[in-house]
């Protein structure tokens, strides 16, 4: 489906609307009238009114601001009439006002535009790097899903949901080969997982950042979920909380800097899932990590835009993930492949949660998904127990193991150890085929 860019450059008196129906960095965009940036004026609140009008009225006011340009309302007519496009809002470094503002709420003629597969939302970044990106491949086989899960509070249900999702029993598609890997700290999860096994699930312990970097440049997954509390800032980090031998907690700082400076990572992961959760269980925004992930260099990042409960969040990650799992299914094998449309991915999530018993009329408006401007063109392949990258892996497990049995010894010169046997992994990562 062909994108709608909508573009927000900077002026001195303030910031024009600018739009696109074609690839944005092969456009010349035309100034129109300012779009107001009074933040209070988009404000969701319960109000005396119902959260339903209340959305309707934010989404409506947001069209009224970008029918000014002749081309966003010619385009929505289009839409109105049956055309397909998707619509992306150009979110920059510097545009936290304009990242405030709840684009997925778009409402032209009371037809909520991120709703339908006619016209999905979705949020864009690094459009202005001075370097153009060129289209990025990315080859399954097999699909491997990393999930982290950080907070011990949560991973019991946070394990049920992507369980229910990717468990062998319950997947449609034969064809798909999928490995989901549990990273996690918690050992009531760490217990389900050995009693209740899965064949396409295996489990990790979070012991400390070492394993978890070892575990991302081992299992090398497309998709990362992560579930943990995150600590904001010029450089974020994840925090992953853990038990120690005392029952006491502690916590695992990693830099999300620490993570990307992995050779080819982002030829590697295709997208990152956020579920961003304090110490208790409380969820907390993570639109901001998404977007930094993806101004950084990462193809896509899926984060929510404020809190909501956290069987909304996984009530919209299930349809998430099913949409994500059948686009998959349905690229042919071998070939040159098939483009992705990220905001397409969110529409069935969204629409899971505004018909949840808890008539959530506002959590639908939550979820974002931030991209790069430069296309993704995903194949699939099935996995062969010939494949190079099993023995590379076997190799890379062996080691691990044996790290294992170091970290846990007293012997001398434990610490030098560790460290070439990490350089020993990195060179073993290396000559894993994409």
């Amino acid at each position: 489906m062909r994108r709608a860019v909508v573009t927000f450059p900077p002026t001195p008196t303030g910031r024009p609307l600018q739009f696109s129906l074609t690839e944005p960095l092969d456009s010349v965009f035309p100034e129109v009238s300012e779009f107001p940036m009074d933040g209070n004026q988009y404000i969701l609140d319960d109000g005396p009114h119902s959260l339903h009008a209340i959305v309707q009225e934010v989404g409506s006011q947001l069209a009224s601001a970008l029918v000014r340009n002749t081309r966003v309302r010619l385009q929505l007519e289009l839409t109105k009439q049956g055309d397909q496009k998707s619509y992306y809002f150009e979110i920059n470094a510097d545009d936290d006002a304009l990242d405030k503002r709840p684009w997925e709420s778009l409402c032209y003629e009371n037809n909520f535009l991120a709703l339908s597969r006619q016209s999905p939302i979705g949020r864009m970044c690094g459009l202005r790097d001075q370097k153009k990106e060129p289209e990025r491949y990315i080859t399954l086989k097999p699909l491997r899903v990393l999930a982290i899960l950080g907070v011990p509070a949560t991973a019991k249900a946070e394990l049920a949901t992507l369980r229910e999702i990717f468990s062998s029993d319950t997947l449609q598609d034969p064809n798909l080969p999928i490995e989901l890997c549990i990273l996690t700290s918690d050992e009531e999860t760490l217990t389900n997982i050995q009693l209740n096994p899965s064949p396409n699930i295996s489990a990790e312990r979070i012991d400390d950042k070492w394993s978890v970097t070892t575990c991302i440049k081992r299992f090398r997954p497309k998709l990362i979920h992560i579930n943990a509390d995150v600590m904001e800032g010029q450089s974020p980090s994840i925090r992953l909380l853990r038990m120690d031998e005392k029952n006491q907690t502690q916590e695992v700082l990693l830099e999300v800097s620490e993570i990307m400076n992995f050779g080819d990572i982002f030829q590697i992961v295709l997208l990152l899932t956020l579920n961003c959760t304090g110490e208790t269980g409380e969820m907390k925004p993570s639109n901001n990590l998404a977007r930094w992930l993806v101004r950084n260099g990462f193809p896509a990042a899926v984060g929510m835009r404020g809190c909501a409960e956290p069987t909304i969040v996984r009530t919209f990650y299930s349809g998430f993930y099913e949409d994500t799992l059948q686009m998959i299914a349905d690229i042919p094998a071998g070939g040159e492949g098939q483009e992705i449309d990220w905001a397409d991915l969110l529409v069935m999530g969204r629409n899971k949660i505004r018909h949840a018993p808890s008539e959530s009329c506002m959590h639908w408006t939550l979820p974002v998904i931030y991209c790069r401007p430069s296309s993704v063109r995903m194949t699939r392949f099935q996995a062969s127990d010939t494949d190079s990258n099993l023995k590379i892996a076997a190799q890379v497990r062996e080691i691990a193991r044996i790290c294992e049995d170091i970290s846990a010894s007293d012997m001398p010169g434990k610490s030098r150890l560790l460290d070439l046997a990490a350089t020993q992994i990195d060179e073993l990562s290396r000559q894993f085929e994409p």
